[in-house]
């Protein structure tokens, strides 16, 4: 028994735990002789997810790199990114496909633009938690070449020596994957290795 609602039509319950509810009402008279109860209804109580939390976010050239913690809900089955130029987006650009799916490479940016990030978890009856925590990260194009040692076309370079390059912009480390050398010549013998050092 919820209570006594008195000549009100409506009835409100608070703090339910998930799951499904049956309920009926009926009329009791002023001498407290009630009469059949109404045809009995359900209701199924589900509570929205709890707010992802965003761990990361890596500019590229015209992308971003977002990633989050997985959320522990067993019911969570997809997330939902939003973005945009402005703090607290809510354009969704993205979904993803499941619960463990929690890195989203958002493209098509415009290098220069700040953007700014937010998502969703999204359980199985279709309640969305709230907004995660709010990321942002301006994409740049690649750095440019703008010297190398030794000079191009140099002649008599020893088999020893060093190649060095200089950028037009500092690079972040975790950026950078790998570096190619190419080094064009009919010498025989000619031996290239490659190794990464920042300065």
């Amino acid at each position: 028994k919820f209570g006594n609602a008195n000549l009100d039509t409506s009835w409100s319950v608070k703090n339910l735990a998930e799951g499904t509810y049956y309920w009926s009402v009926q009329t009791i008279d002023n001498g407290f002789a009630g009469s059949a109860f109404a045809p009995e209804q359900s209701l199924v109580v589900s509570v929205p997810p709890t707010s992802p939390q965003l761990l990361s976010i890596l500019p590229g050239s015209a992308s971003a790199t977002l990633t989050w913690s997985m959320n522990a809900e067993s019911d969570v089955v997809l997330y939902r990114i939003y973005g945009g130029t402005t703090p607290s987006p809510t354009t969704r650009l993205d979904s993803t496909m499941s619960r463990t799916d929690t890195v989203r490479i958002v493209s098509g940016l415009s290098n220069g633009t700040t953007y700014y990030f937010r998502i969703t978890a999204v359980d199985s009856t279709g309640n969305e938690s709230g907004y995660s925590n709010e990321v942002s990260a301006t994409p740049l194009p690649p750095p440019a070449v703008v010297s190398v040692i030794p000079t191009p076309n140099a002649l008599n370079v020893v088999k020893t020596a060093n190649i060095s390059a200089t950028f037009n912009a500092d690079i972040n480390p975790a950026t950078l994957s790998n570096a190619t050398i190419r080094v064009n010549g009919s010498q025989t013998g000619l031996h290239t290795s490659s190794s990464i050092s920042y300065n």
